[in-house]
């Protein structure tokens, strides 16, 4: 791949590179420059318009997956959220000696034996946080709290 500027998408020659070449590169070419998220869009849109244009060098099965990398490694990028797999025991309860918490919206459901954390709670803090839902049959996973910095919690060590 060849960069005809900083603020071009590197221009792909026919036959030079592969998908996983490209794969490969694209969290670089993600990652240079300003990372300000109208900067990083700005760089994915204008990779992906380059691969569009130049349909020629990968297959279309390639091209999908190679773009689809391109959104998701922005999105990443963007939101710097790490998603991790997560399951709960829908008869799950906590002990009586637990405090638990299920972060959400206001109306979300609250899974049996946890407390309700929503947004503007003196509990939490971060920039911006923000409930969010998920498709989800578990109370406990089908809502969250994005933005979270801090969860002060005062604990007490008696044996």
């Amino acid at each position: 791949m060849d960069k005809a500027s900083p603020t071009a998408a590197p221009l792909v020659k026919k036959g030079a590179v592969s998908a996983t070449q490209l794969n490969a590169a694209i969290p670089r070419y993600l990652s240079v420059g300003n990372s300000e998220p109208s900067d990083v869009v700005q760089r994915a849109v204008s990779l992906m318009r380059t691969l569009r244009d130049q349909k020629e060098v990968l297959k279309p099965s390639d091209l999908f997956q190679v773009v689809s990398r391109v959104s998701t490694l922005a999105t990443r990028d963007l939101t710097k959220t790490s998603i991790t797999r997560l399951a709960v025991a829908s008869d799950y309860k906590p002990r009586n000696a637990m405090i638990a918490l299920d972060f959400g919206p206001a109306d979300g459901k609250v899974m049996d034996g946890f407390t309700r954390v929503v947004p503007g709670d003196q509990r939490v803090s971060g920039k911006r946080v923000a409930a969010l839902r998920r498709p989800e049959d578990s109370a406990l996973l089908a809502d969250g709290l994005a933005g979270v910095n801090m969860l002060p919690a005062a604990i007490c060590l008696e044996t």
